[in-house]
């Protein structure tokens, strides 16, 4: 669930933010590269987590928590307005848009995470495809802690316990 979050939310935070948010508002270049590193670095990690590590897709499970926590960080934006007096979105902000332009934004943010996590999934599915089975690259994973795992060592197996730490 932790690794779809991590592949997921950064999309969702640079769409948000460049798109909502940031427009005009940087009045110096130390704003402009806090903003940009904040709000569009984390995406290239998450670009590089669904490229590199060796991942399964994300599970069809992971979409429901993703979307319970996408509701309870709108339900803490709605809490700082009534403990604070201000909104961290100025999109949420019910004095400004009418109650329909703002349902329209949040129902934008859900269906965004859906779509997020179709193309992420699907990206991995592609990404194990390709390197698993077109280049047959399935690799080694590691049997270190695994009970009943064996090592390799001079072309004898010998179960772990009985290799030592070199």
């Amino acid at each position: 669930m932790f690794y779809s979050t991590a592949v997921i939310y950064p999309w969702i935070v640079t769409a948000v933010y460049w798109g909502l948010l940031a427009p005009g508002r940087f009045p110096s270049a130390f704003d402009l590269w806090t903003n940009t590193s904040q709000h569009a670095l984390n995406s290239l990690y998450a670009f590089f987590e669904i490229l590199f590590p060796r991942t399964e897709p994300l599970p069809w499970l992971d979409l429901i928590p993703t979307i319970i926590l996408l509701a309870l960080y709108l339900g803490l934006a709605y809490l700082t307005h009534a403990t604070e007096g201000f909104y961290v979105y100025d999109f949420l902000d019910l004095q400004d848009h009418s109650s329909g332009i703002v349902a329209a934004y949040i129902i934008g943010i859900l269906v965004a995470a859906i779509v997020v996590f179709l193309i992420v999934r699907y990206l991995i599915v592609l990404r194990v495809w390709v390197t698993e089975k077109k280049l047959g690259k399935t690799g080694k994973f590691s049997s270190r802690g695994k009970v009943g795992a064996v090592h390799e060592e001079a072309g004898k197996t010998i179960p772990l316990h009985h290799v030592s730490a070199k």
